[in-house]
């Protein structure tokens, strides 16, 4: 019967190993063997990010009081529509589409590409960095005045 021999690496350590640039501290280089694959893999880690940011953003605004889903699992339709987070009770004013990018979406094209016209569009981006206070809301400026306004009648201001 064959000996059987216990890996040095696990699988999930090759797949970290072939996305980073720099070899690693034992001099292991791992490489993807073909481009679909690496494609694949790197499609998988973008798509777990933003779907981790639409659960936070939905999560915000749940502690707010609002009864927010994902569109992705309640409407094929929204979802398409560049609308990430949909209030089931119809009392969220604006349409968010979200985005976790190392760069600055392109927040004018993006807000072309929604058709939902009746509220204001609010695109959040996380940068994909290391820092953690790195999420801001893209509005218009119409929309921002009426938020500072909002909020400084609010606050007796």
């Amino acid at each position: 019967m064959p000996k059987k021999y216990k890996p040095i690496l696990s699988v999930a350590a090759i797949k970290l190993r072939c996305n980073k640039s720099t070899p690693a501290k034992d001099g292991i280089i791992c490489e993807w063997l073909d481009q679909h694959t690496k494609r694949s893999y790197q499609a998988k880690k973008s798509k777990s990010k933003g779907n981790a940011l639409e659960y936070h953003i939905r999560d915000r605004l749940r502690e707010l009081g609002y009864n927010c889903e994902r569109s992705a699992g309640e409407s094929k339709k929204l979802d398409n529509a560049k609308v990430d987070i949909i209030d089931l009770d119809g009392r969220l004013p604006i349409s968010i589409q979200a985005k976790n990018y190392a760069n600055t979406p392109n927040y004018f094209g993006i807000r072309e590409d929604c058709p939902i016209k009746d509220k204001p569009f609010v695109l959040c981006w996380k940068k994909n960095t290391l820092t953690t206070n790195n999420t801001i809301f893209m509005v218009d400026e119409d929309f921002f005045y009426k938020l500072l306004d909002s909020y400084t009648k609010q606050n007796n201001i």
